[in-house]
């Protein structure tokens, strides 16, 4: 339950991200058995998260990650992917992925996404346009765990 309230908390604060009501819901109702990161404040309250899945046992994927609208900006964001890329070098993973909007779609909130990744060392690996529809191409990105 913890882990539905953080998510459905911070993800209602960013509209601009998570602007689909059943899209949303399914990021919470997922977040429940996933393996979740949250970053906390100074009065024990969640200021971003991150839910994984596992593929396999070379790949973790970011599955959803958000920070508040007021705490973006200041590192929160860098110290989860730290965080991640610690637990995945534990368990032996070699990959990180995670799934945005292509380049080729004009949304600025996502062209903030991509950057903030490519800043933490993700790379661009393919894009494809049978997950999301030809309107919302889907770019896959990976880090290397190091």
């Amino acid at each position: 339950l913890k882990k539905e309230l953080i998510a459905r908390s911070i993800l209602y604060d960013l509209p601009e991200w998570f602007g689909i009501p059943e899209a949303t819901e399914e990021y919470i109702n997922r977040s429940r058995e996933m393996l979740m990161f949250a970053s906390l404040d100074g009065n024990n309250d969640a200021n971003g998260f991150i839910c994984l899945e596992s593929h396999n046992e070379d790949t973790l994927e970011i599955y959803v990650m958000a920070v508040l609208k007021k705490e973006r900006n200041k590192g929160i964001g860098k110290e989860l992917i730290k965080n991640i890329n610690e637990y995945a070098k534990q368990k032996g993973y070699k990959l990180i992925e995670v799934k945005t909007l292509d380049d080729s779609h004009p949304d600025k909130g996502y062209k903030e996404t991509r950057q903030f990744y490519q800043k933490v060392g993700f790379y661009k690996l393919e894009t494809i346009t049978t997950l999301w529809g030809e309107t919302s191409p889907c770019l896959i990105m990976v880090k290397i765990v190091d």
